[in-house]
């Protein structure tokens, strides 16, 4: 069949551009027996924005997020049938059938919901209570005492094609975050317009040259929740247990710093992917490194940055030199924690003159923060290592093998860079 394909708001019917989440409503175009008329399918997706790497220039759809029709809300979060289905199937011996009743009690001026389930015995009976009250604990504002209120920082700057995205993964979270709030850097494209479909409080980005540590700081004395979660706004949460997961570490640890595990998207190059899997993954490679730390999805008390705020001068890497300082201190040493099952999609596809440009800043950066010397030899020994490595992920895999004679320029082009950053700072 030949489909013509369109993403529109479930509510309003307007027609959405590529990028942003809504549902699917297709029109057959050959088909004379049935043919649909822009068919409301009910599923959720969105049109991928941007041509796909192998050089067709049909739409690409992204995989279904769910149904427009069998989502409802619950103090203001969004749920769908298949997360009680999930937590169904956490009971041994619990029928598949249930009834979800929803309701407004006036008297408290809250939505209620009832989850009806067939069960073998009481005990049975027990065990699944004791499942779904975890489960609405979880998703109400019914919150363990011990979660504080929850500041999202998002950073935004031309990324009209994955903001919807991030800001719909956002609200979805179990619990719900206490508020959102948007810095735009005075975008040229519908990233505002987007962001502003959302109860998100817009906050203006400080005059003058672009440092990030000044905006930063900014948004940490703007947010009135007890923690912050600074999120770029093509960070895009994976599921809804990404906020979950990330701020759980900080219950027992005032003095910690808490970093997601970052996912390539789907149209990361492969040489990305080994990359991303290196730095994030289980932890086992990063764990072996110097230092690492990761900005993009990561989250703190706020009264840390209070105390000591980001250093407003340095142009690069001041998240890490910010961790660095204070893991490194006699009073109260910040803990760095990566949180492997906070997932967030999160990769750029860079050219050789952007990798340039930012092995270069990191070089200026890392030379500042930990005062390594510039060694030539010893940047060139570790683009060759990188290189072997390349090589050992790119071989096994014949979609890789056109990245082969890439491989090698850019582990030079980043090494060099860096090099010349570190000589740059050394200056």
């Amino acid at each position: 069949d030949y489909l013509y394909m369109e993403i529109i708001d479930p509510k309003t019917g307007e027609v959405l551009p590529d990028g942003e989440e809504g549902e699917i409503v297709i029109t057959t175009l050959v088909k004379e027996g049935a043919p649909l008329i822009r068919f409301r399918t009910h599923d959720l997706s969105r049109i991928l924005p941007g041509e796909c790497r192998c050089g067709r220039k049909y739409p690409r759809l992204d995989t279904i997020k769910g149904r427009s029709d069998d989502m409802f809300k619950v103090h203001g979060v969004n749920m769908f049938p298949s997360q009680v289905e999930e937590i169904l199937g956490m009971v041994d011996g619990v029928s598949s059938e249930y009834k979800i009743d929803i309701a407004h009690d006036a008297l408290k001026n809250r939505d209620e919901w009832d989850a009806r389930y067939d069960g073998a015995c009481a005990a049975l009976r027990e065990r699944l209570e004791r499942a779904r009250g975890e489960f609405v604990s979880r998703l109400t504002d019914a919150t363990p005492q011990d979660w504080s209120r929850v500041s999202v920082l998002v950073r935004a700057c031309n990324d009209e094609a994955t903001i919807g995205r991030t800001l719909f993964g956002i609200f979805s979270q179990w619990p719900k975050p206490f508020e959102v709030i948007v810095c735009d850097d005075n975008s040229k494209d519908r990233t505002r317009e987007i962001a502003a479909k959302f109860p998100v409080r817009f906050i203006e980005r400080p005059a003058g040259p672009y440092k990030p540590g000044r905006t930063l700081n900014t948004l940490v004395r703007e947010a009135m929740g007890d923690i912050v979660v600074f999120n770029n706004s093509d960070a895009i949460p994976c599921d809804s247990h990404w906020l979950e997961e990330l701020v759980r570490p900080l219950v027992s640890e005032r003095h910690a710093f808490a970093f997601a595990n970052q996912l390539p998207r789907p149209d990361a190059t492969l040489l990305v992917r080994k990359d991303s899997e290196r730095a994030f993954g289980d932890g086992k490679v990063q764990a072996t490194w110097k230092f690492f730390f990761s900005l993009a999805s990561s989250a703190t008390w706020r009264q840390n940055l209070i105390e000591v705020p980001f250093d407003e001068e340095i142009q690069y890497s001041e998240d890490v030199e910010w961790t660095w300082r204070n893991s490194r201190r006699k009073d109260n040493p910040v803990k760095v924690i990566y949180c492997p099952d906070a997932r967030v999609a999160h990769s750029h596809n860079y050219t050789l003159r952007e990798l340039s440009k930012r092995f270069y800043g990191e070089g200026v950066a890392d030379r500042a923060i930990f005062g390594d010397s510039p060694s030539l030899f010893r940047e060139l020994l570790s683009a060759a290592r990188e290189t072997l490595r390349d090589f050992a992920y790119l071989l096994p895999r014949p979609k890789g093998w056109l990245e082969i004679p890439l491989a090698p320029i850019r582990r030079l082009v980043q090494r060099f860079a860096h090099w010349r950053g570190m000589k740059k700072s050394a200056k």
